[in-house]
């Protein structure tokens, strides 16, 4: 009788162990780089593993073919069960089971009459990424306090087509972005009511297996008037009331780039006869505009690629300037020519994708953060005596990390989800960016600052409202809006409350202060 040879799955259980202590206990720059360390280890010890079993250890033959059918078949049961369905803001796989139904079919809808559409009572503009200003701030009105007494009322939920798109509100119509099997589509909504006013097709589809299915940006509306960006670089200017596309451009081919690797994301912006777009991974042209009404290029500049950030106008010492976040650098470009004033490098040699957009903070200066453990920095722009700008880096940490979400500046702090988790800093020069607090796992959602209180959208699709406080976490009411993985920005039109992930949009009325 063949003695089974054990120590070598002794020696496996026991390294196996170590090095899953060693990555847990190991201050790593980021939760990302952790999972994908503790995944790999795993893997490498269920390979060792076999490799013992069927190779080492002296196990008779028909008990490792018995084993080795075993294997088989629960394997297929779980191919048949189951469905990958990427991973989450922390690279941790996430799977389905493999009868749910994901992604919208195909809608008929098309252009619609130009007819009024009712603007509900409460409603307000929410016209493009962020809101109406871009920075994530709303003035009101004033949501309750208290959402068991006083529960949001839920006015409509349906299904949607994959994408990563918020909502753009205007008058009563709400305008996002889908993919619906291999058209992408930017689809008009009846804000009351969410039926379907009309829908614009392009055959196109962005697919990532990490980063999911559909567009990535957010609708701009202005001047009655949609302005779109697709996930593979089609931007299109459709009418408001009617859907009748005016006129469209494809960024990609255009300007010679490549479709960035998790899609084309920033947000269009408008700034006078002008929109602006980041067209993708091309040198030489960070930023291009196009006129707004007609839809000829206007100017194109800048010496990177585009990242995953949206542009953003700020008022930088009496200038208005568009400033963006691109792969290696932080910069600023003159609104009327494309002219680039100033850079700042942020972390040249990295690859790890720039998502946040820039956050104008007093003193002319400019905040910014990346994820996976890069950090935040804190950038002074100003002119010199020669009248030339520059832009001078005032300090920098690994404190405060943004994947996806985009920081609040409030009552001279910052706020926002440290690599999933909510905290609290002081971009002061003198404090360096010394955090505050941090508390509060949310997962990598978004936040929006409604007049004193920071609505959290988190990436489990719940919904929560936090106090703004240096003395901490203080969570005021929460509520669960929707199931599965939310990547969404959220859209809060006045009393209306929209929100959406890649399978389905809800609308609430919700509750407001007395």
């Amino acid at each position: 009788m063949t003695t089974i040879r054990w120590w070598p799955l002794r020696w496996i259980v026991a390294l196996s162990v170590g090095a899953l202590i060693a990555i847990t206990l190991y201050n790593h720059s980021s939760v990302q780089e952790r999972n994908i360390r503790l995944a790999l280890a795993g893997l490498v010890s269920v390979i060792l593993v076999a490799v013992w079993f069927f190779a080492l250890s002296r196990v008779h033959g028909i008990v490792r073919l018995l084993a080795a059918m075993v294997l088989l078949f629960l394997g297929a049961v779980a191919f048949g069960l189951f469905s990958y369905e990427g991973t989450s803001g922390d690279l941790v796989p996430q799977f389905r089971w493999r009868w749910t139904k994901v992604g919208a079919k195909r809608i008929k809808v098309r252009e619609a009459e130009a007819t009024a559409i009712p603007v509900p009572e409460g409603a307000a503009d929410f016209p493009q990424f962020l809101g109406p200003s871009r920075n994530g701030k709303l003035t009101g009105p004033a949501l309750a306090r208290d959402w068991e007494k006083e529960p949001p009322k839920e006015l409509w939920r349906q299904e949607v087509g994959q994408a990563w798109s918020g909502f753009a509100v205007v008058g009563g119509i709400a305008v996002t972005q889908e993919q619906r099997e291999d058209q992408e589509l930017v689809v008009a909504y009846e804000l009351l009511t969410g039926k379907i006013i009309w829908s614009h097709e392009d055959p196109a589809r962005y697919d990532n297996p990490l980063g999911g299915v559909g567009p990535r940006a957010t609708p701009t509306i202005a001047d009655g008037n949609v302005y779109t960006l697709g996930g593979t670089g089609i931007f299109n200017c459709l009418q408001l009331s009617t859907g009748k596309l005016l006129w469209t451009k494809d960024i990609i081919k255009t300007h010679n780039a490549s479709v960035p690797e998790w899609g084309v994301s920033g947000s269009p912006l408008v700034v006078g006869q002008t929109v602006i777009v980041a067209p993708g991974q091309s040198q030489g042209a960070t930023l291009a505009a196009y006129h707004k009404a007609e839809g000829t290029r206007l100017w194109f500049g800048g010496t990177q690629s585009a990242s995953y950030s949206s542009p953003v106008l700020a008022n930088i010492a009496g200038m208005d300037q568009v400033v963006y976040l691109g792969p290696k650098a932080l910069s600023g470009f003159d609104p009327a020519s494309g002219k680039l004033l100033w850079e700042s490098p942020w972390f040249p040699e990295s690859s790890y994708p720039h998502v946040m957009s820039p956050i104008p903070l007093y003193g002319n200066a400019l905040m910014v953060s990346s994820g996976y453990g890069q950090g935040s920095g804190l950038a002074q722009v100003e002119k010199t005596a020669e009248g030339n700008w520059q832009a001078t880096e005032v300090w920098q940490n690994k404190r405060m990390k943004a994947k996806f979400t985009n920081f609040i500046e409030h009552e001279g702090l910052v706020y926002g989800l440290d690599d999933g988790v909510f905290a609290c800093f002081d971009p002061d020069p003198k404090k360096e960016g010394e955090q505050i607090w941090k508390d509060g796992k949310y997962g990598h959602g978004q936040i929006l600052l409604v007049g004193n209180v920071i609505l959290i959208m988190a990436e489990n699709g719940s919904v929560m409202l936090v106090d703004p406080s240096r003395e901490g976490l203080k969570e005021i009411t929460k509520m669960s809006a929707l199931e599965n993985k939310t990547w969404n920005p959220p859209t809060l039109a006045g009393a209306y409350l929209l929100v959406r992930n890649d399978r389905e949009a809800v609308c609430y009325r919700m509750p407001l202060a007395k």
